[in-house]
Order: C-alpha cells, then structure tokens, then sequence
C-alpha cells in the first residue's frame, strides 16, 4: 500500500506555486469526498503545468490507483488518458489502458472510450490492421449507445483519421463530419480547423460515392479557409456543387497542384455535367 500522505505532502513542499492545488487533493481525500476529489483530479492533470515529465504517471502511481476503484469509470478513464501522454513506450501505454479497460468493464461509455485510445496508439504506431479492427469493435458498441455520448467524437477522430491513412477518402469525409458534428467548432485552435476543413474538402472532391457538398458548405469550419491561400478550395467545392464547369475550369491552377487531384479531374468534370 502506498503512502499516500507522504506523497501528497512531498508534493506541496517541492512546489509553492501548486502548494494549494495538492492540499486541496489531500483534503478531499481523507475526507472520502471521491466525486469532488474526481473532480479536483481531472481539472489538475489538464493543467499544463503537469503536462511535462512523469509527474502524472507518480501521481497516478502514488495516488489514484489508492481510490481508482471509486472513480466514475468514464472519469476515471479520463484522467488515465493524460497520464499515458507521459508514457514514451507505446508498448507500455498499451499495455496500461488494457488493464484499465478490464477495470472500467461496467461502463460501456468507458471500454469505448479506453478502447479507442488503444486504436489510436495502434495507429500511431502504424499497426494498420489492429487498428480496422479496434474500428470495427467500437463502432458496434457505440450503435447500441442511446443518442450522442462525450465518446462518440474521440471515435470520429480515430476513424477519420485510420481512413486518411489508408487513403480512403469517401469513409474520411464521413467520418471527419461526424466528428465536427460533436464537438464545438469553437474549442478547436483555428489551425486545426484550417486543417481539417481543407483535408475534408479535398476528401469530398477525391472521395468515391461523394455527390454533395452540402452539409460541408453548411459548416463554419469552411470559413477559416476564407481569405486564406487555401481559399481556392471553397471557390471550388461552391462550383461543383453548382455545377458550374467553367468557374471549376479557371480554379485548375489550384487544385491541379494538388497530389492525386488531376486524376480525378475528367470524372469531376463529367459528374458536373
């Protein structure tokens, strides 16, 4: 058994400026007040002061395995999602939220969520095939999930991401949409929006069965591309979708430049007819 409040207090003296963050912790729990002390636990391990090192491994090696077992599962999972951040071996992390997944085993919300971090280490570390069956897996769960849970847009992003590998543009542009469709445009840094509107719009144009734009066009992500030098890419995502052959035509100085892109041209062009 750990000593907790040896560590608790070693922590306050090794640094001032977090002094009252783990006195609160310390507070919280001798008291027993484990959903305020869950609470507590997940504001400090966002705060980018612990971001760096180890220290949020110590933390959960010296403190929250002590209490895990009274932790939200969904919480909990949470919380172990920062500290495998600060995990360098992959094989390690893995093999850490696999024993977290057989412990939150009572809350689906939680195995989703747990397994699709162990996807996107999958991915990460170009396990291709583990991670199309990780997909698959969770994407079952999630179906018999009732309405739109805090879990469905890590998945999003994990599938979305696993079809821009493997280059399957039609199954990305779904998939990214839905992610956008559960987040808050708002909380995403405006270069990530860039980013993920311009791979969604060249995914639309490249994508196999992608007939309408119009949902994309719909969403303000598109706009961080405006007056941008990726502004081309609206101009022509409006000309398909009116139709307009030659405005499309005038746009090639753009999009021809783009990998894959001319190939794809002489259908555009005919599905614009």
């Amino acid at each position: 058994m750990k000593d907790v409040p040896a560590f608790l207090q070693q922590s306050q003296n090794s640094g001032p400026g977090q002094a009252a963050v783990w006195h609160r912790l310390e507070e919280l729990y001798t008291k027993k007040l484990w959903h305020q002390l869950t609470l507590q636990v997940l504001d400090f391990v966002q705060d980018p002061c612990f971001a760096q090192g180890d220290g949020l491994i110590k933390l959960y090696e010296n403190f929250i395995s002590e209490f895990e077992h009274r932790v939200n599962p969904l919480s909990l999972v949470e919380i172990i999602l920062h500290v495998v951040r600060q995990m360098t071996d992959p094989n390690v992390a893995l093999t850490f939220l696999e024993k977290t997944r057989e412990k939150v085993k009572s809350s689906d919300e939680a195995v989703i969520l747990c397994k699709t971090a162990i996807g996107a280490l999958k991915l990460n570390i170009g396990d291709l095939q583990a991670t199309k069956e990780t997909i698959e897996d969770v994407e079952e769960m999630l179906n018999n999930l009732p309405g739109v849970t805090s879990v469905h847009s890590r998945f999003y992003d994990l599938s979305s991401k696993y079809y821009q590998t493997i280059g399957n543009h039609a199954s990305y542009y779904k998939d990214a949409l839905r992610f956008l469709g559960c987040v808050d445009i708002k909380d995403l840094p405006v270069s990530e929006q860039q980013e993920r509107a311009f791979t969604l719009g060249l995914a639309g144009l490249l994508g196999e069965g992608v007939f309408n734009f119009g949902e994309l066009l719909m969403h303000p992500v598109l706009e961080s591309l405006r007056s941008t030098d990726r502004q081309w890419l609206i101009d022509t995502l409006y000309a398909f979708n009116s139709g307009d052959v030659d405005r499309f035509q005038t746009l090639k100085s753009a999009w021809g430049q783009q990998v894959g892109f001319p190939y794809h041209v002489s259908a555009l062009s005919t599905m614009i007819h």
